[in-house]
């Protein structure tokens, strides 16, 4: 799982630094560009809206990914 977070972290981590507090729906065609540009596949629209609130709202991704779905 280290590798994997370690792969994950390299596409989001930019962009949560780059784009924190933006709007959840300007996140997500960027978060779905470069996901897509580093692992040549989609990522699912759950995951894709889970992730871009959390860097909208400043919270873990992480845990918007690898936990249960969003961070209250």
């Amino acid at each position: 799982m280290d590798v994997v977070d370690a792969r994950v972290a390299a596409v989001v981590e930019p962009v949560a630094q780059r784009c924190a507090g933006w709007e959840t729906q300007s996140l997500k065609p960027i978060l779905r560009r470069e996901w897509r540009g580093a692992f040549q596949c989609e990522l699912t629209e759950p995951a894709l809206t889970w992730c871009a609130d959390a860097i909208h709202r400043g919270t873990p991704w992480r845990m918007a990914l690898w936990g249960d779905g969003p961070v209250n």
